[in-house]
């Protein structure tokens, strides 16, 4: 499998967005503690933040279980690493991207195209995370940066955990349909 491959970026990212949309759902549909920590429990951007950050640590698991024995001819750390720095880039991406819309025009009126747009800006925030994620693979991590990726990921981890049961004040942590 050549991870660079473009039909790979594009399969790769509708099965993203597929757990992505798995997981925006599972707390409505299963409410209980395990989902309530890995799913959305409201329509808050850090609750998409969430969902987009485990979402893709969802899909390196599957990439990892599927093509364990192309990434051990390859550099199994860069994998790793690149996937995880990934991670942490990825809900800044999906902000970035998702609000385009909102600044240039303004609140979008009909909800069934705040959807469409939620879905679309979704699916590009993982293109360009993946296209990135190939430069990355090319870093040589050394001891801080793996030190660094490994605190920050744990950190986002706490906190999407921590902020799931008790939300502190800030705009981004609210539901903006309350």
């Amino acid at each position: 499998m050549d991870f660079n491959n473009k039909a790979y970026l594009l399969i790769r990212s509708f099965i993203y967005l597929s757990i992505f949309e798995l997981l925006h759902y599972s707390y409505d549909l299963f409410p209980n503690i395990f989902t309530q920590i890995f799913s959305g429990i409201n329509e808050s951007f850090f609750q998409h933040w969430k969902i987009g950050y485990y979402s893709y640590i969802i899909l390196t698991i599957g990439e990892i279980l599927i093509f364990r024995k192309k990434i051990a001819e390859e550099s199994k750390e860069k994998f790793i690493y690149s996937h995880l720095l990934s991670a942490i880039i990825l809900p800044m991406i999906i902000f970035i991207i998702w609000y385009i819309a909102p600044a240039v025009y303004g609140p979008i009126p009909v909800f069934w195209i705040e959807i469409v747009y939620s879905i679309l800006a979704c699916y590009i925030s993982i293109l360009i995370v993946s296209i990135l994620e190939q430069y990355l693979k090319e870093i040589n991590y050394r001891t801080p940066l793996k030190i660094i990726i490994c605190i920050l990921n744990s950190l986002l981890i706490m906190q999407f955990t921590i902020f799931t049961f008790k939300l502190p004040w800030a705009d981004v942590f609210a539901d903006p349909y309350i």
